[in-house]
């Protein structure tokens, strides 16, 4: 039998009241999600790029609510730091290659060990392709890696119209994130050359203290 014209009239007027309202996401109160991860009041999802530096226990409640009721879901998150290396142990993970010097470039791609290091690249593979240099219009640029768990470097890209020593300079450069991991971004580091300006060159000078 169908619905009495009250039963009706009383369904219709619970769906028009917050019982038929959409349902959203929120964290219950004291739940913090780990940096950088957001939690999307549409769907639920838990979503994102985790800091480098986030480690811990984090304890998310999940709440879905629609103004008539809430209810929720509890669960416990564990964030393990990235490892993070030195340079002596990370050529020892690398037996085979020829030399471990700072300096020496084994696989002969013109990337020393040390540079590999700083662009987390493997010193017994020719990789210098992961280093992009480009022009486009007046616009110089080298797109690289660089490691986030390489740890004891520092490093610089710098310019020149010469290669002579001592005409390498950081004016005018820029520098962007284009993407970015837990353990690794891949960074665009840009200078402006005018239509007279002589061939420009780019380079990454890493260095350990």
């Amino acid at each position: 039998a169908g619905n009495s014209p009250v039963n009706t009239t009383w369904i219709a007027s619970l769906m028009a009241g917050p019982a038929g309202n959409p349902a959203h996401f929120r964290l219950g109160s004291g739940s913090t999600l780990p940096g950088g991860l957001t939690l999307d009041p549409q769907t639920g999802l838990i979503s994102g790029t985790l800091q480098p530096s986030v480690t811990g226990t984090f304890n998310i409640i999940i709440e879905r609510f629609n103004g008539a009721e809430t209810v929720s879901q509890s669960f416990t998150l564990e964030v393990t730091g990235g490892t993070t290396a030195t340079y002596s142990t990370w050529i020892a993970n690398y037996p085979s290659v020829s030399s471990s010097a700072q300096l020496a470039d084994p696989d002969g791609d013109g990337f020393s060990n040390l540079v590999e290091y700083y662009l987390g690249l493997v010193p017994n593979i020719r990789d210098a392709g992961s280093v992009v240099m480009a022009k486009s219009g007046t616009t110089l640029s080298l797109t690289y890696p660089r490691s986030l768990t390489s740890t004891g470097v520092t490093a610089q890209i710098e310019w020149s119209a010469t290669l002579a020593a001592g005409s390498w300079s950081t004016d005018g450069l820029t520098s962007e994130v284009l993407s970015q991991t837990p353990a690794s971004q891949m960074i665009k580091t840009s200078l402006t050359v005018g239509p007279g300006d002589p061939k420009m060159f780019l380079r990454i000078r890493v260095s350990a203290p």
